[in-house]
């Protein structure tokens, strides 16, 4: 790393030693010390931020496929309840506690009572929609399940 530090410098410095004369030697070292500032930045600080931002992301999705995954939860209890109460899906999601799920968990970014099931009772009992209201973007399930229908 030090060297590579070296390799990025040398130029710049042997150009400050063939500066003009009426430049200053407290200005050489003012851009001597900018330079060293540079490269400091370019060496180290921009690749941790990267790296960082890379960091995040990865978290960010991995969260994303857990909400994903409580969604399917969601769709398997409610289509066991709907086989339990002649095709019908519950009208909540607390009707699932504590025979079919043992409780309703909180999406993974954080969000509190962000699953939301709706049904359409008139015109379709056994159709319904689990949705997470978080600020992410997950596709909501509709139901029942291909395998079911």
């Amino acid at each position: 790393m030090l060297l590579l530090a070296a390799l990025f410098l040398a130029p710049p410095l042997l150009a400050l030693g063939n500066l003009a004369r009426w430049v200053s030697r407290r200005e050489k070292l003012y851009l001597v010390r900018g330079l060293a500032w540079l490269t400091f930045f370019l060496l180290c600080c921009l690749p941790l931020g990267l790296m960082l931002r890379a960091f995040w992301l990865a978290r960010l999705e991995s969260r994303t496929k857990a909400c994903q995954a409580n969604l399917e939860r969601f769709r398997t209890a409610v289509e066991l309840y709907a086989a339990d109460h002649e095709g019908r899906a519950p009208q909540r999601l607390n009707q699932l506690v504590p025979d079919y799920l043992k409780l309703i968990p909180d999406c993974p970014l954080g969000e509190t009572a962000s699953y939301h099931l709706v049904v359409n009772r008139q015109k379709m009992p056994e159709r319904y929609t689990l949705f997470c209201a978080g600020r992410h973007r997950v596709q909501p399930l509709l139901g029942p399940s291909p395998q079911t229908r």
